[in-house]
């Protein structure tokens, strides 16, 4: 029997930065979301293509695609993804969905009528931008937090709405890009002080706000989770509540996400009929994450909308007896079937950076001998092995995979002191 042919591309991984430096948290997620995407896909018995930065080449070692292609600094990477799209029938994307690029990848393989496993190009181009999910949460009484859009020119952020917008708000608030992803570009403003000192990073960074968007929002506690969707043809289905950890410091720290654990076993999927009802509209088919606060046991606020596959899967895939992706292509082929909610356990999923002496390390990534060690029996749950770009500092991501939620952070902090103790 002749497998189906099915092309997994991951935009940062895959050269989508072949021209510029790799964003070395970006890279760390997105790495670990392919590499788990490409075997669980091989267990449904596809044929598996995918396409690597040629700095990353020797991560190929541990891919289980069928082939692999390395797209160096040279190529123009849109036009290396049009060659393979064009040679495999299915397509599953993972990218980010700034500067439209989820999109314009996703309506590429529609146009070129390949049969898409991820979410389509109507619904992506929607959740892309914050400000239109705000709007749509509001609409629905969702509780989105207060938001306001900031306009963005050729000069820059419009600082004089900016500073109105401020005074007009309760602190503290949050400032982020409209299409941002991630933690990217996201400063929380507690007061004054901190938006003075905002006023000064757009100065001197000005070309990271030109002709681009931001968002003002206000600031509310609770506890960061996510939800995990699969779109059918009727409704949503709420698959799993995941737990999010967020450095959150303020001004002068970056904001950074850390990982999380899932699932928040005290919140049934049924908790969330309200969003299951007004995201029914979309008729969606596939996997998207929404970002939630929960505020009570019974009260939830939403906050955007993940039009893709989310870190939050590296923890779902470990904990969850139906492989997801097999569900998903049963969905997208009209056959019907039925998702089973059944657990066997937790999952903690995190990114662990670290720096090494200079004089001891490698140049840009590992060899095949340092990745073999790393995958030894200490670190099973290793995903992306230990990668560099300067030589010095690290990043790696992990996910456990435990029956109970303690011996899972306990893993979890195992994990932590062996690379304390070992590569620091």
């Amino acid at each position: 029997m002749v497998k189906e042919k099915l092309f997994i591309f991951e935009f940062v991984a895959g050269g989508g930065f072949n021209k510029e430096d790799i964003p070395l948290s970006l890279f760390c997620e997105g790495f670990a979301m392919l590499r788990a995407a490409i075997e669980d896909f091989k267990k449904i018995d596809f044929e598996v293509e995918t396409i690597l930065d040629e700095r990353i080449s020797k991560l190929q070692e541990i891919l289980k695609a069928d082939n692999v292609l390395i797209v160096s600094n040279e190529d123009n990477y849109i036009d290396f993804f049009k060659k393979v799209l064009q040679e495999n029938a299915y397509i599953f994307l993972i990218a980010p969905e700034f500067s439209d690029i989820l999109y314009d990848l996703t309506r590429l393989a529609e146009k070129n009528k390949k049969i898409l496993l991820s979410i389509d190009s109507k619904f992506v181009k929607f959740a892309s931008s914050k400000l239109k999910t705000y709007q749509f949460f509001r609409n629905h009484n969702l509780f989105p937090p207060k938001t306001v859009d900031i306009q963005s020119h050729e000069y820059g952020l419009n600082e004089v709405q900016l500073t109105n917008d401020f005074r007009r708000m309760k602190k503290p608030v949050v400032i982020k890009p409209d299409d941002g992803v991630g933690s990217e570009l996201i400063y929380f403003i507690n007061d004054d002080n901190d938006f003075q000192h905002f006023l000064n990073i757009i100065k001197e960074n000005n070309e990271m706000f030109q002709n681009r968007n931001f968002l003002m929002q206000q600031y509310i506690p609770g506890r960061d989770a996510s939800v995990s969707f699969v779109g059918t043809e009727s409704e949503p289905i709420p698959i799993c509540t995941n737990a999010q950890f967020m450095s959150l410091s303020g001004i002068t720290e970056p904001t950074q996400y850390l990982g999380g654990y899932s699932p928040i076993k005290e919140i049934p999927n049924s908790h969330y009929k309200k969003l299951v009802k007004a995201l029914e509209q979309f008729k969606t088919k596939g996997y998207f994450g929404v970002d939630i606060l929960l505020m009570s046991a019974n009260f939830y606020a939403c906050i955007e909308i993940n039009p893709r596959l989310t870190t939050s899967y590296l923890g779902i895939r470990n904990v969850f007896e139906q492989n997801l992706f097999e569900f998903i292509c049963n969905l997208k082929r009209g056959e019907t079937d039925h998702f089973s909610e059944k657990t066997t356990g937790f999952s903690h999923f995190k990114r662990i950076d670290f720096s090494i002496d200079e004089q001891e390390a490698s140049p840009n990534s590992l060899n095949s001998e340092e990745i073999d060690f790393m995958l030894s029996n200490k670190i099973l749950e290793l995903i992306t092995p230990p990668f560099s770009l300067d030589g010095t500092n690290y990043s790696c991501f992990v996910a456990t995979k435990e029956k109970t939620m303690n011996d899972s952070e306990k893993r979890l902090k195992e994990i932590e002191e062996y690379y304390s103790k070992n590569l620091t």
